[in-house]
């Protein structure tokens, strides 16, 4: 099985480049066209757009279940309780 060949950022904002200066030249050539065209090709302008940014600015990754086990151990913490106490309950051994 072949391996899959992974795309830079430059080769991605490259190519959606390409197509949004595409679809800015086809909106040049139809401005005197039907609206509907123009409304068309502006969707996909936004959606490639949006699709940039994305790929520029990449949301953060979040541990949430890293937050969710501290969060359960810092409320065990302010009741006084200590990881063994808190082992016990979920009846496990921390041996």
């Amino acid at each position: 099985m072949a391996e899959r060949t992974r795309r830079t950022k430059e080769e991605i904002v490259a190519e959606l480049d390409k197509k949004i200066q595409g679809h800015k030249d086809a909106i040049e050539k139809i401005k005197a066209d039907a609206a509907a065209k123009i409304a068309h090709h502006e969707s996909i302008l936004k959606k490639w757009e949006d699709k940039k940014e994305a790929v520029l600015n990449p949301k953060p990754r979040t541990y949430a279940r890293k937050k969710g086990m501290k969060s359960v151990m810092d409320k065990a913490k302010e009741l006084g309780m200590t990881p063994e106490e808190v082992a016990e309950k979920l009846g496990i051994s921390l041996d």
